[in-house]
């Protein structure tokens, strides 16, 4: 791709995108503003500097012009290579099976000169007998029972678990496997905001910021606020083939993290989607970057510029691994800090966030512009606000109070519905039973209160005693007095 077809591209990428948020995501007057200025003069990180290209993106070749079995120093980063060896330890002095081989066979190997599928020859080696067994736990399966918390498993009682920890392996083993031809392959450090746009749109694979994800929660409404993070860039590994969204052209991702910077200036990296397919330590042998993970002493380098909707709450997507901290209500800024990951978003002029979405739009970005409408339009349209906690309910999901909407958690802290007449009451004017509550008429209709403990009995069960009524206790106490 030449240098200037790069930049037209890279031009038309950003000239759609600023459409799509503008008619779509219903940023208020400033901060689309600012949204559209972000994206004209972006930042880049200085940790990664000189290696952006013009069009924002650091390009570190895998393996130019070479094939995975082509490469020996391979063996020590192949994450699939790695778990296969640590696991099935017995299978491969068996067979004597080396790197190459596992590469080479693309899933099979020979035995007898036939050439099998290893993960049949696995399951033959490992459960054909007792003593296979026996192998099988010694290779795999006492780790796999003490790392999810059963500890010091014997043999015979473990037994139960050998099938669930032997796929548990094969998936890991699958799950890190490197492309099988490398010849285009790339690790890629992205401050391009279009990359940014389709983190999870165009894929084999999505998640909730894919831009048609039927989520009801709509996470991918909050994009544009990654516009003001200056910490923020996405790593990506591609095979060089492009997906296409609306015009905006961009490579497809086959694995993608956020990567943030922390006040000490490395580079964290949170989550993978779909998956991890090279290792850190790999990607640092490569492109000479250092990755760690975050963790829950992060603390951004720089504050983040918050981006607000018309209705004054902020953009953002989802977080993993980190939330927002405090609130700076003088420059609408803030940092990002470890910790629980979640929905967080702020109220304009309001020094603390609060948890959930306040959007409801399980149609995606394609029926937003179906209807010709907006987020904030659409999801106050066939949504409700909670009165007291400001969670958006689906119109299936409300509760109601008082002519008030309230989300079910909300609701239940607060009122009752009668279990007779479904009359909606507070719960200090319930009245309750062992098993159910009820409004004062329907309660009166079917229970009365024992004269002298003052217990619920059902109407016809009382004992009249002197024209007082009791419970068969109380009665049967007064009789024998």
């Amino acid at each position: 791709m030449s240098h200037i077809f790069e930049k037209e591209r890279d031009a038309l990428n950003r000239e759609i995108v600023i459409d799509l948020v503008s008619k779509y995501f219903a940023l208020e007057e400033n901060s689309l503003k600012n949204f559209k200025e972000y994206l004209m003069s972006p930042f880049k990180n200085p940790i990664i500097g000189e290696h952006f290209g013009n069009d924002l993106r650091a390009r570190f070749k895998v393996k130019r012009g070479e094939t995975i079995e082509e490469i020996e120093e391979f063996e020590e980063f192949d994450t699939s290579w790695l778990i296969f060896k640590k696991n099935f330890k017995s299978f491969i002095e068996k067979y004597n099976i080396t790197h190459k081989d596992f590469l080479l066979g693309r899933g099979f190997m020979s035995v007898e000169k036939n050439e099998v599928k290893i993960t049949n020859e696995l399951e033959k080696f490992y459960f054909d007998s007792s003593d296979s067994n026996q192998l099988l736990f010694n290779d795999c399966i006492e780790k796999f029972l003490i790392d999810n918390g059963i500890p010091a498993p014997t043999f015979e009682g473990s037994k139960a678990y050998f099938r669930m920890g032997f796929n548990d392996a094969l998936q890991k083993i699958n799950n890190s496997k490197l492309p099988k031809n490398l010849e285009n392959t790339e690790i890629v450090f992205s401050a391009n905001f279009a990359d940014w746009f389709l983190c999870s749109t165009g894929d084999s694979w999505g998640s909730c910021l894919n831009l048609n994800s039927p989520h009801q929660e709509a996470y991918w409404a909050g994009l544009p606020g990654l516009a003001g993070d200056k910490n923020r860039l996405m790593m990506y590994v591609t095979d060089g083939k492009k997906k296409n969204y609306r015009g905006i052209e961009v490579d497809r991702f086959l694995s993608r993290t956020w990567i943030l910077t922390d006040d000490k200036d490395s580079l964290k990296y949170a989550r993978y989607y779909p998956k991890k397919i090279l290792e850190e330590i790999f990607i640092e042998y490569l492109t000479n970057i250092k990755l760690l993970p975050i963790g829950l002493n992060y603390v951004s380098k720089y504050p983040i510029d918050l981006i607000f909707h018309k209705n004054n709450k902020s953009s953002f997507i989802y977080h993993d691994g980190t939330h927002f901290g405090e609130y700076n209500t003088s420059d609408n800024t803030i940092k990002i800090i470890g910790g629980n990951g979640g929905a967080y978003f702020y109220e304009k002029g309001k020094s603390s966030y609060l948890c959930g979405s306040f959007l409801t739009i399980p149609c995606g970005l394609e029926g937003i512009i179906e209807d010709e409408t907006n987020v904030i339009d659409y999801s106050q349209k066939n949504s409700y606000e909670c009165y007291h906690c400001g969670t958006v309910i689906r119109e299936g999901d409300v509760f109601w109070a008082h002519d008030d909407s309230f989300c079910e958690e909300c609701f239940n802290e607060r009122y009752s519905s009668c279990h007779s007449c479904g009359t909606v009451m507070h719960n200090d004017d319930a009245y309750y039973t062992d098993y159910e509550r009820y409004c004062e008429g329907c309660f009166h209709e079917r229970y009365f209160s024992c004269d002298n403990c003052g217990h619920e009995i059902p109407i016809g069960e009382e004992r009249e005693i002197d024209n007082n009524y009791y419970c068969a206790r109380c009665s049967e106490n007064f009789t024998r007095n």
